[in-house]
């Protein structure tokens, strides 16, 4: 069985060929519909500013801020298809943002909710902290500085 976007389907027809060929053997393939953008662009490792859906691979902070950037074309699809929330709640969500889109309430939603799934709860509120830190008002606590360790460049004097 082989599994891959839409835009393989002719990788994974070539390679089920190739095993019917050397092996005899029946093979099988699945594809799924890419996740685009509002723009058409690809949301994936090859497009720019991409994250990972990895630990290992993109920083809480950075798959959390991805999110909270997302077009508000995107923010609905993107909370059905990317989390477990429920779609009456979105639906929920969505009206709250469109009473107030200056907040971003669907997508700071949206980047909780994925981080969660990825780094755990834990990690997605120091990536809120870190966020307040860089962008707050406030002058950052000592909690907040702790959660931008990592983040951003550090010297010390």
């Amino acid at each position: 069985m082989q599994v891959g976007g839409s835009d393989q389907w002719g990788n994974i027809t070539a390679g089920i060929d190739l095993i019917r060929r050397r092996t005899g053997a029946q093979a099988h393939g699945l594809t799924v519909p890419l996740v685009t953008r509002a723009d058409g662009a690809k949301f994936g490792k090859t497009t720019d500013g991409a994250v990972w859906l990895d630990p290992e691979r993109t920083l809480p902070y950075e798959l959390h801020q991805y999110f909270v950037n997302v077009d508000d074309r995107d923010v609905d699809r993107f909370l059905l298809q990317l989390t477990l929330v429920p779609g009456d709640e979105v639906a929920a969500v969505m009206a709250d943002h469109g009473a107030s889109p200056d907040q971003r309430l669907a997508q700071h939603r949206l980047a909780d909710e994925v981080c969660n799934l990825v780094h755990g709860v834990e990690a997605t509120g120091r990536a809120r902290l870190a966020a307040q830190g860089l962008f707050g008002s406030e002058q950052p606590t000592g909690e907040v500085l702790e959660a931008l360790r990592g983040i951003v460049p550090e010297t010390v004097l």
